[in-house]
Formats: structure tokens, C-alpha cells, sequence
């Protein structure tokens, strides 16, 4: 597949050029410059906290002058102004300092990882700063930096300094373009760096004096020079932002502290949630009951008339329909009660039936009207874990699935009203998962309950203490007997493998549990797990949520399962339904093209989703692409003539790995912005036009093996 571009050339002559002086990059604007512009989209995020904020000037014995004052601590969060003059910076003073916070992990990534701004008012009036990294809060290891300025003079208060004889040190820019710092040159620092978990950034005025008795050096062990002294309270580094250019998609919010009784911890106390249509979620303990007010923040409205009880479970059908489990001991027949979750001051509880209850569901059938509600709990006739069904009306409840197991463990059910259930027995290692058809469950909601070997065997997991499905039909599982991670399992492709949620470290955790559901916002599907501590030795809890295509990668098999269903069974319908080259909505788009570029195959989509721009002597094109696929290489490949083998290509993303550049001389730059389970994507030839006659470009689409 490939889309054309092409640009017919004109003269161009160059009469200024930007003469360098030093070994390193020049200022912003000009060419061959690492600058980065504060609008650049590679910025997936900005610097939400901060500690450790000590005032210069520090341990100088002749400083420059009073403690710098100028700006506040809050004005470092949060986006980079455009130019320096929109609100006041902070000053760090000389030797000052600052550490900066997260919401997710910063990594290691292609290129630079992230970007620091200052508020120089012109590209050599600079203020210096080292930069540091931390994975622990703890220990923090510094960027080699290198100053190739002259140190036989004084840089005075106002002197200037040449760009191009400075490398990684922040400020080496004007205001609005941030200097960048690439993680790999720290790759293989230290044992206590972890480059692709960095979850704190210090910033440290360089003391430019170039008086040995405080001079401070860089990595070279040269003295840096830079604007000294400094009389004022607004001396020494004046920091605007840090921008993230890599990090995780985890979004980690901290939940209210889980409660004490009686003064003391619960041991194996088990809070639940799940997810209004909305996204929102619902989150109950003890008798406490929670609503998130706004998606994606951690706001959340406590119900004026909660339950009386310590849910067992949360299950939700729709905005103003759920339900809410109470428990029991074994066997003993606790309350399950139905309730309006859109009413936080009256829910209206009602009691729905009378089961033990561990965990439960809404299940619906894709193949009649048939729905209703899933509990696990112990209430089959042998006394062990049986999977139970209550109608919406409470008037049929009766077991479904009998002898599952001894003790309780997880259910879910996927799109199509399939069933998967879990064992738990102390005796083993792993716990089992089998799934049963939407027409068994039919079948036994009216006739005789099923038992395990009903079911169909899918895989051993190390703790399937709670379970979910997700669209594409894998199966997610945790528990506390898997400490600090998920399993998610691919029966299409038998692959199972191990995730760990980022999140903050729980404090003084025995073991790291998590509970797992899958809900949709927008049409994208998310997971989303509870995080805590098994055995409650910590009050605290995280909540996490990730789109689901960001963390795990597709194919276009599994993608095709997901949008039609049984009908990739049927060869007769591949040419006009669900093979790569079909094109079942009518558009100007073949599958593989709708699964490349996140498009909807049953609905018809535009065709300018390929853009393409000018810049000041080059092309650039931009297009979206699926995010972490495991069976796709895209190629950006340009021509001069169009003729059979001139197209070559300059950038390339493959399996979902970040697009990169690709021969000589490449691409010019490459730009990606991460939005939900898609990538924003735009390169940049890396010739000129203007010593072109033509130039085309298009993008290469392959399937991998």
C-alpha cells in the first residue's frame, strides 16, 4: 500500500548562514540545533510535582548575592510557556536546587527522553543548570556535561555564552525550546539507575564563577562559566518545565487510604470496584462507597446511604443498574442487593437473593435476550465454589456451574456472553481457568447446572484470584499469590506472559495483589486494576488504568476476531468481509489499511487521514499508526523519479516499535505523539527540495510473519 506526494522544486540560496564556533549543537532555529519547541508534540507530558527545593546561594563562600526569591515552586509544574514571559519562572540561585515528580515513569527511548526549559530572553544570555536522574528518589546520577567556554575571563552578570560550546547542561536554549536529555547516555551508569523507571528529575544551578575556590566543574573537570555574579533575587537557573517525551501509559490515581476497625488493620480485607458506561469507576470498603467524579482524575463522591455491609463485589449493567454483594462466610446465605449507582444521597438497595458470595458479574447472551447476574461464591450442592445465576428481576436464582473448586477464585465473561471460571485449591501451585459457551450457560440457566469438565481447559496461571476478558478474547488474571504482576493469556495464539502496573511503590507491602477489570470509554477498551497490599499490612491503594492496545500488542488475526467475529471462520466471505484486501465499508481503505492506520473497517472513513506539509526547504508527511502491533512494518520511502526500485526508505516502524530513521541521509526529524491505542505520527524528508527537480513520498505497508 502506498500514498503519493510529490513537490515540484524551485531555486533556493541560503544568505545567511549560521557559523559554529564549538563542538556542539547551535542555538534554536538553526540547523543541525537539538532544540525542542515547547508546542513539539512529542510531549506526552510535564513535570505534577516537586520536592527538596533548596535556595541558593549554596555553600559559596563569596556569594553573589542575597537568597534568590524570585517566582514560586508551583510555577515549575505543568506546561512551558511559549516564551519565557507568561508567568514567573522559578529562580533556583546560585547552587539552588529542585527535584521534580511524575505521573508515570519516564524511559528510555529513541532520542532524547525528555527536555528541560529556562527563560532566557535571547539564545546567548544563558543560566546553566545540571541535570540528574533518580528510579528510587534516593540516589541520583548526573548527565555528562561538557563546557567548552573560555575560563581566562569572567562571564559577567549580563555577558553571553555560545550554545555550541555546551552540551547537557539545561539553559542551553531560549525560552520556549527546551534542551534534551537522552537516557541512554546513563545506560550503563550504575547498578541503582533503572533507565526505563525514572521517576525523579533534579535540576542544580552551575555556579558559573570560574574562581577555583567555588567554581563548579563539569564532567571533564573544566570550570563552567556562566553569568556571574548574580545581585539579584531572581540569580542563578530560572526554571520553567520539564517536558516528557517517554513515558509509560499507565495512569496511577491514590485512592483514600483503606480504613481501620476498631483501630486496627483488616487482615485480607478485599475492596472492589467496577466502571460505570462512562468510564468512570465505582469503588466500595467496608461500608464506604465511592464514585469518581471525572474520568482520568482522582476526585470521587462518597455515597450519603451506603451499603451496611463490606462488599464483596461491585458488578454494574448500565448507568442506573448494579449490584452489590455481601459476602458470607461458607455456605452461609449472605444478601446480594441491587442498587441505582447514578443516585449517590438514595440508591434505593434492594435485596435481590439470598447467596455466599465472592465475586460477580452482569453477564448478557449474544444470542437471545437472555441476561442477568453471575455470582461465584459457595453454593453448589457439594459445598464448594459453584457459579450461580440471578435474573434482573431476583425471581430465577439457581447454580450454573457446580464444583468448581474448593475455594473461591474469579469469573468473567467476554463481548459474546461467554463464561470462564477459575479454581483455587491450596494444594497447587496455579489456578485453572475454563471457559464455558454462551449457549452452555443458556442451556443450564433453564436445565441442569454444568460442572468443570463441562467446560473447555484455556491455562494455568499463577493466581486467578480475579479475572477478565478483553475484546480481542484474552484473558487477564491476578491474585495475591502473583506478587506484583498480571498474566494475560492469547488462546489464539497460546502466549501467556507477565505485566507489572506502574505505580508508586506501596509502602511496607508483604505482597502486591491486584484486581483486574476491563471496561470501554469512547470506544477503547481499558484495563484497570486495583492495587494494594494482600495481607494489609499498608492502608495504601492505587488505582490503574491503561488502554488496552498501548500495553499489549495485536495482530491482524486477532483484530479481525474482534471486529467480525465467527465470520473469519467462513473462507467464502475473505474477499468482500474480513480478509486484508476487503473492503466491507465501501471506502477508499482495504482492512489491512484500517488495521494499520486504527481505522473502523464498518464504517467509512475519509481519505485525507494522510497529511502532508511544507517546511521551509523539505516535506513532511504524518499519518496515524496502531500502536504496539506484533505483525507490521511501516516504511516512509521517497522517490525523485517514481521509477521500479528508486523509492528509498528514511524511516521505519516495525512491530510497533517507535519509527526511526533509516539510511543516508534518513529522515530529517520524526516526530510521535502516543493518543489512546494510536500513534500520531510525522516525518520529515531529510533532503532538500530546493536541489531537487521532484520529490514523492509514500508510506509501505507490510505484514510480518
Amino acid at each position: 500500500m502506498r500514498f503519493l506526494l510529490c513537490f515540484l522544486s524551485c531555486t533556493f540560496i541560503n544568505l545567511n548562514p549560521y557559523l559554529i564556533a564549538g563542538s556542539f549543537a547551535p542555538a534554536a532555529g538553526q540547523p543541525g540545533s537539538t532544540a525542542i519547541a515547547v508546542s513539539d508534540s512529542s510531549f506526552v507530558g510535564w513535570a505534577t510535582g516537586y520536592q527538596d527545593f533548596v535556595m541558593g546561594p549554596v555553600d559559596i563562600s563569596d556569594p553573589g548575592g542575597p537568597l534568590a526569591t524570585f517566582g514560586q515552586t508551583v510555577n515549575i509544574l505543568g506546561k512551558a510557556d511559549s516564551d519565557g514571559a507568561e508567568h514567573p519562572v522559578l529562580s533556583l540561585g546560585d547552587g539552588g536546587s529542585v527535584v521534580l515528580t511524575f505521573d508515570s515513569f519516564i524511559y528510555n527511548g529513541p532520542g532524547a527522553d525528555f527536555a528541560v526549559f529556562e527563560n532566557s530572553f535571547s539564545d546567548t544570555f544563558l543560566e546553566l543548570a545540571y541535570v540528574e536522574v533518580s528510579s528510587n528518589g534516593i540516589d541520583y546520577f548526573r548527565f555528562p556535561s561538557v563546557s567548552e567556554t573560555q575560563t581566562a575571563t569572567q562571564v559577567n552578570s549580563f555577558g553571553v555564552l555560545d550554545p555550541t560550546e555546551l552540551y547537557n547542561f539545561a539553559g542551553k536554549y531560549r525560552a520556549g525550546f527546551g534542551t534534551p536529555f537522552d537516557l541512554e547516555e546513563l545506560k550503563t551508569t550504575n547498578p541503582l539507575l533503572d533507565v526505563d523507571r525514572i521517576t525523579h528529575i533534579k535540576i542544580i544551578d552551575a555556579v558559573g564563577s570560574i574562581d577555583n575556590s567555588y567554581a563548579t566543574l563539569d564532567s571533564l573537570g573544566n570550570r563552567v562559566n556562566d553569568p556571574w555574579k548574580t545581585p539579584f533575587a531572581s540569580g542563578g537557573f530560572d526554571l520553567d518545565a520539564v517536558g516528557v517525551i517517554h513515558a509509560y501509559t499507565w495512569q496511577v490515581l491514590q485512592l483514600p487510604d483503606l480504613p481501620e476497625v476498631d483501630g486496627i488493620n483488616v487482615l485480607f480485607r478485599s475492596p472492589k470496584f467496577d466502571h460505570l458506561m462512562d468510564g468512570r469507576f465505582l469503588y466500595g470498603h467496608l461500608s464506604e462507597l465511592f464514585a469518581q467524579d471525572t474520568w482520568g482524575e482522582a476526585g470521587m463522591t462518597q455515597y450519603a446511604n451506603g451499603p451496611s455491609y463490606d462488599p464483596a463485589f461491585i458488578a454494574v449493567k448500565d448507568d442506573t443498574s448494579a449490584l452489590i454483594g455481601a459476602g458470607g462466610t461458607f455456605g452461609q446465605a449472605s444478601e446480594v442487593t441491587a442498587f441505582n449507582p447514578s443516585d449517590n444521597i438514595n440508591p434505593s438497595y434492594s435485596a435481590l437473593a439470598g447467596l455466599q458470595n465472592f465475586d460477580g458479574v452482569y453477564w448478557k447472551s449474544s444470542l437471545s435476550s437472555a441476561e442477568g447476574w453471575l455470582i461465584a461464591g459457595t453454593n453448589g450442592s457439594s459445598g464448594q465454589h459453584a457459579l450461580s445465576y440471578i435474573s434482573l428481576d431476583g425471581l430465577t436464582a439457581k447454580v450454573v456451574i457446580d464444583s468448581i473448586s474448593t475455594f473461591s477464585s474469579g469469573i468473567a465473561t467476554d463481548h459474546d456472553g461467554n463464561v470462564y471460571v477459575s479454581t483455587f485449591e491450596l494444594s497447587q501451585t496455579k489456578d485453572a481457568v475454563y471457559r464455558f459457551s454462551t449457549s452452555q450457560m443458556e442451556s443450564a440457566i433453564t436445565g441442569a447446572a454444568l460442572v468443570l469438565s463441562d467446560g473447555v481447559f484455556q491455562v494455568d496461571f499463577t493466581s486467578a484470584g480475579s479475572l477478565a476478558v478483553d475484546g480481542q478474547g484474552r484473558i487477564w488474571a491476578g491474585g495475591f499469590k502473583a506478587d506484583g504482576f498480571v498474566e494475560v493469556y492469547e488462546p489464539k495464539t497460546g502466549g501467556l506472559v507477565e505485566i507489572a502496573p506502574e505505580h508508586p511503590v506501596i509502602a511496607g507491602a508483604g505482597s502486591v495483589m491486584y484486581q483486574i477489570q476491563i471496561f470501554s470509554r469512547a470506544n477503547e477498551e481499558y484495563i484497570a486494576f486495583l492495587a494494594r497490599d494482600a495481607f494489609d499490612v499498608s492502608e495504601e491503594i492505587y488505582y490503574v488504568y491503561a488502554n488496552v492496545d498501548a500495553i499489549l500488542p495485536s495482530t491482524i488475526t486477532t483484530w479481525q476476531r474482534w471486529i467480525f467475529g465467527d465470520d473469519v471462520d467462513n473462507p467464502s466471505l475473505e474477499a468482500t468481509l474480513w480478509g486484508n484486501d476487503a473492503n466491507p465499508d465501501g471506502d477508499d481503505w482495504t482492512n489491512l489499511e484500517e488495521y494499520a492506520f486504527c481505522l473502523d473497517p464498518q464504517e467509512v472513513d475519509g481519505s485525507n487521514l494522510i497529511g502532508y506539509q511544507l517546511t521551509t526547504d523539505s516535506f513532511r508527511i504524518s499519518f496515524p499508526r496502531r500502536y504496539r502491533t506484533n505483525d507490521l512494518r511501516m516504511d516512509v520511502e521517497v522517490s525523485n523519479d517514481l521509477l521500479p526500485g528508486s523509492w528509498d526508505v528514511i524511516a521505519r516502524s516495525e512491530r510497533g516499535n517507535p519509527m526511526q530513521s533509516i539510511g543516508t541521509p534518513g529522515a530529517g526529524s520524526i516526530t510521535e505523539n502516543l493518543l489512546g491505542g494510536l500513534v500520531e505520527t510525522e516525518v520529515e524528508d531529510g533532503e532538500s527540495f530546493f536541489d531537487l527537480e521532484r520529490r514523492f513520498m509514500r508510506i509501505n505497508v507490510q505484514l510480518l510473519e
